[in-house]
């Protein structure tokens, strides 16, 4: 590939690539690259070909009146598409904004993507903008659908975690003795029922992982004492469902028997990206209980030490690292927040 300066040192005899505009307009035109430039002076805009045929515009429509342009963008985007170019203009910036056509057709919608950026300025004033368009109807036909997919999924959860806490109360009715492990249980799934719901209202992409940790231990009513330290770090779907039974059994045995049973105590909760691997995109989480009652280590294994361990194994780790100090547990181990 040819540098700037040698480019700019060839003879102007028309052999040169591209030796004027018109050859690269023909060029991008019968690649099927839809070119569109604005003029503001003049209020019109220009379309090649191509862009004619993604517009559903006459054939040859070379120029068009900035009004009859907007008449070819659906009412509900116009106000939309109006904005975003008047931010370009402002700000000699960008436009990039997708929107429905008014097309001949009434029962078929068309999607488009109208980019572009203002190219000169006279003055101060902008004089003209240009860029591309092309279909993306296909492209947004199947993300509808996926999150038409993704709603009716995320419903269906819903409803299973309350199917499912509804049979554990239901069939504890006549065993009163079940009835402290019941209301455990719950806990868990009403904390994995609000993780889920983060979930999807991030449309199960990556999530600030602070916004996660306080959504888990905010239903207990200790966030104002648990002081979650997690920068911008971000987080996946991998580990969520362990990391939420995690947070929540630490929170919930802190409110029983740590820092968090009395008036004085705090948890400093902090997390932090490792960086040995690159690729692993492991996040080291610490649970430090600070001002509480003197801890004894438990001597049987429950739920929570039993779900630390086999969190560390699934991962090839070392056993969590779990010490009872005298002001109150600390807890130390890794999670991973999934590949981007």
């Amino acid at each position: 590939m040819m540098t700037e300066e040698e480019f700019a040192a060839l003879p102007e005899d028309g052999n040169e690539p591209f030796a004027s505009a018109h050859q690269m307009h023909g060029a991008l035109d019968a690649g099927g690259v839809g070119l569109w430039e604005m003029c503001f002076a003049d209020e019109r805009v220009a379309f090649n070909d191509a862009a004619c045929r993604v517009m559903d515009l006459p054939h040859g429509a070379d120029f068009v009146s900035f009004a009859e342009f907007e008449q070819t963008i659906h009412s509900e985007d116009l106000a939309e598409f109006q904005r975003s170019l008047q931010l370009a203009i402002g700000s000699d910036g960008e436009i990039a904004i997708e929107f429905r056509l008014n097309g001949r057709d009434p029962r078929f919608t068309q999607w488009v993507c109208f980019s572009g950026r203002v190219t000169e300025r006279d003055t101060g004033r902008p004089v003209r903008a240009a860029g591309v368009v092309h279909d993306v109807t296909d492209r947004r036909f199947e993300q509808e659908a996926s999150d038409l997919l993704n709603r009716e999924l995320a419903h269906r959860m819903k409803n299973l975690f309350s199917v499912v806490g509804s049979i554990a109360a239901v069939s504890a009715e006549s065993h009163p003795e079940a009835k402290p492990f019941v209301q455990t249980f719950q806990s868990r799934l009403n904390s994995l029922a609000a993780a889920h719901d983060l979930l999807k209202e991030r449309q199960w992409l990556f999530m600030p992982l602070e916004d996660l940790a306080g959504r888990v231990v905010e239903p207990l009513g200790v966030l104002n004492r648990i002081h979650i330290d997690a920068g911008d770090l971000m987080f996946g779907d991998y580990d969520m469902q362990t990391l939420v039974l995690v947070l929540h059994e630490l929170a919930t045995n802190a409110l029983k028997y740590g820092a968090l049973s009395n008036d004085e105590g705090s948890v400093a909760l902090r997390f932090e990206s490792l960086q040995e691997d690159p690729n692993s995109h492991e996040i080291l989480m610490t649970w430090q209980e600070i001002a509480g009652p003197p801890v004894i280590a438990p001597t049987d294994r429950g739920f929570g030490m039993t779900l630390l361990d086999r969190l560390a194994k699934r991962h090839g780790h070392d056993a969590p690292v779990v010490e009872w100090h005298e002001s109150g547990l600390f807890c130390r181990l890794r999670f991973r927040a999934g590949a981007r």
